[in-house]
């Protein structure tokens, strides 16, 4: 554990955080643990099904303290399940925290701003304000790259990205420092033109409930054994996540369609998001409703089970540029539960799944090599997706251990 020469105050800015289940949760956690006095300024939380969750709405107070942190809540309009609604989320945190740091927090005392960059970009805004008012360096951590992520939501207008492009520039610029979530991220903002703060490499950690040994005599572990015990007689593809449109589940489909062995597979969706109602819907109209199910969202403390009882793992992202230099938290996850990953991604995804030589991958988009990887993959010995599984995880713990990585990260503070 890493010696803290002074004990700082830190002001930890989120538009999402605890309850909402986001990595800032264990990060804010150990900074605690480490010495650090701690603040965060974030919201009311709503994601991702985009309604207040029912028991801070009756007891909000309850939520005002997070392991003896200190948590300043904003109001904002919630998600729900449209794009109006998104963008009203979005800018009204932005106004609410803004409004709230320059009355609240501009006489309190910190050491360290240290901004959780999620989309949107904006919601750095409160950060930067707060930097200025204080005077004190800004420190952010990049999980999405902007406007880039606009290109994915469909966003094609030259003039409005060439426009946002400039502001991201500012918002990058007015950082400190930004660890970066992804060693893409570098290569991509240097041609945005981003150059003022130090760019570190700090990607997404294997999180505490993956971390060890699953116990398998406990009544989570047999919830899900009895759940996949359905499928037993069947090779079985797990996804978890988020299942939105950047998952690229049209080219999944129609991988899977073209499958050899199709009698022999099923693969089981586990999470919720925007595009799960219409990913029922195309389940059906392809006659796939025997080979895929979608069985909700569970807890995070469910997935090592969940990983247990499948064969392998599986991840797609769709085939826009900001995809092909992120590298997605569940990555680090999915490596460290010992199964073979199994992917329909390009980029620096791709490159650490190769580099492991944990499973195997196509590039996005390419449904007829995800569809040869599908039909390789029911021919696999057991011995053989050991091997595979056993690369990753020891790859995972070799980079991405939790306590190695704050290690590096609190050399910068």
């Amino acid at each position: 554990m890493a010696a803290i020469k002074k004990v700082k105050k830190v002001l930890v800015v989120t538009q999402y955080f605890w309850p909402e289940n986001f990595r800032v949760n264990e990060l804010v956690r150990e900074f605690k643990n480490r010495g650090y006095i701690v603040e965060v300024l974030t919201s009311t939380p709503n994601y991702p099904r985009g309604k207040v969750f029912p028991d801070f709405a009756s007891n909000p107070k309850k939520y005002n303290d997070y392991f003896g942190v200190k948590i300043h809540r904003v109001p904002q309009i919630s998600r729900h399940n449209n794009k109006v609604s998104l963008a009203l989320n979005y800018f009204s945190f932005v106004i609410s925290a803004c409004i709230y740091s320059i009355i609240n927090l501009r006489k309190k005392s910190f050491d360290l701003i240290f901004g959780v960059q999620l989309s949107p970009i904006f919601s750095m805004i409160p950060a930067i304000i707060c930097k200025k008012i204080m005077r004190i360096p800004l420190y952010m951590w990049v999980l999405d790259v902007w406007p880039d992520s606009l290109i994915s939501a469909g966003v094609r207008s030259k003039l409005i990205l060439s426009f946002l492009n400039k502001i991201c520039v500012s918002i990058y610029s007015s950082a400190n420092l930004l660890f970066l979530s992804s060693n893409g991220f570098e290569t991509k903002l240097n041609k945005m033109g981003v150059k003022l703060p130090k760019l570190v490499y700090f990607p997404q950690w294997i999180e505490s409930d993956y971390l060890g040994k699953a116990p398998l005599d406990n009544p989570a572990s047999r919830e899900i054994k009895q759940v996949i015990s359905k499928y037993k007689d069947k090779v079985i593809f797990t996804f978890t996540g988020n299942i939105g449109e950047a998952q690229d589940f049209p080219n999944v489909l129609k991988g899977l369609k073209k499958c050899l062995n199709i009698n022999n597979i099923v693969i089981l969706i586990i999470g919720d998001g925007r595009y799960k109602e219409e990913l029922i819907h195309n389940i059906k109209a392809e006659g796939l409703a025997g080979n895929v199910y979608c069985l909700g969202e569970y807890s995070s403390s469910y997935m090592p089970y969940f990983y247990y009882y499948s064969d392998y793992l599986l991840l797609s992202l769709s085939d826009t540029p900001i995809f092909s230099y992120t590298l997605p938290g569940k990555v680090q996850s999915y490596m460290s539960s010992g199964k073979p990953l199994v992917g329909m991604v390009s980029g620096e995804a791709s490159h650490i799944i190769k580099e492991a030589g944990c499973g195997y991958t196509v590039e996005s988009g390419d449904y007829n090599g995800f569809s040869k990887i599908l039909d390789n993959c029911c021919s696999l010995s057991e011995e053989s997706r050991k091997k595979l599984g056993n690369m990753g995880k020891v790859y995972a713990y070799e980079n991405f251990r939790f306590e190695t990585l704050v290690d590096k990260m609190l050399k910068y503070f």
